[in-house]
């Protein structure tokens, strides 16, 4: 038995005594921020005239140039709404990773730990443990991704032989499809990072950043086997139901493996 399948099987069975209806709770729950984000984006789009966009490709360009003016302050309003949506649920998901965790370990786990970091330490801990992975991601990201950016603007400079042209662009085609990856690589290395932060909840954010690191090196690849085998669950996501089981096992398969990972790093300095 290959350990993705022991996982997956420890999984199932201690959702099964977590309760699933537990679980599906907790699973509508985390969907409430985003589909909160897409009725007040409606609002918004009603508000600045955005829902009478139209269809046609070119008629929308001279739209958006007409109203250009509008169409930025769609936008900004936008971006803030969806900034504190992401402040205000963080404590949400942190929450979620709780009930996971206390459920993978066979502890009694209500509903209720999914507000358990809506206080000021609670918040402070979890926008600063993902405000921090996603800098590093995004750092991660622009190295591979400028470069590539770049030669495709220097493709467009006038004067220069269809050869070179093509051997730019697609220079910067490899340097964004190495954005891309070298993204999902490091983004693995802090696959156990949420399960270090209710794990040890005394040590800093990065010290729990850390601790996933560690755990994660010579581990990438089997963990990207396991979200892997999860590709054609997912798609049955695109069906309301099906997300109810999908959702919960795959958390806790993720919860579990990472648990197992911090096996080997019990000591957070």
């Amino acid at each position: 038995m290959t350990a993705e399948t022991r996982i997956k099987q420890e999984a199932l069975a201690r959702l099964r005594a977590a309760n699933w209806g537990k679980a599906v709770a907790v699973t509508v729950a985390l969907q409430i921020p985003g589909m909160a984000l897409i009725l007040f984006n409606g609002l918004l789009a009603y508000i600045f005239g955005m829902y009478a966009l139209p269809a046609n490709l070119q008629a929308a360009r001279l739209f958006l140039i007409h109203y250009q003016e509008r169409v930025i302050l769609w936008l900004t309003s936008l971006l803030i709404l969806a900034l504190f949506v992401w402040a205000i649920s963080a404590p949400l998901r942190l929450g979620a990773a709780r009930w996971y965790y206390k459920s993978s370990m066979g502890e009694e786990a209500s509903v209720q730990e999914l507000f358990s970091f809506y206080n000021g330490k609670g918040w402070k801990r979890a926008l600063g443990l993902e405000l921090s992975v996603f800098l590093r991601l995004f750092g991660w990201w622009l190295l591979y991704l400028l470069p590539g950016v770049l030669l495709f603007a220097v493709s467009t400079l006038p004067g220069q032989a269809i050869q070179t042209i093509t051997l730019l662009r697609m220079g910067g085609a490899v340097c964004i499809m190495g954005a891309l990856t070298a993204g999902v690589w490091k983004a693995l290395g802090y696959f156990a990072a949420r399960t270090a932060a209710v794990k040890w909840e005394e040590a800093g954010v990065n010290e729990c950043i850390r601790a996933s690191m560690q755990a994660m090196k010579g581990r990438k690849a089997s963990v990207f086997v396991l979200v892997l085998s999860f590709l054609g669950w997912a798609l049955l996501s695109f069906f309301v139901l099906p997300i109810l089981f999908v959702q919960p096992y795959f958390e806790m398969s993720r919860t579990t493996c990472a648990k197992w990972l911090l096996v080997t790093e019990e000591t957070v300095k």
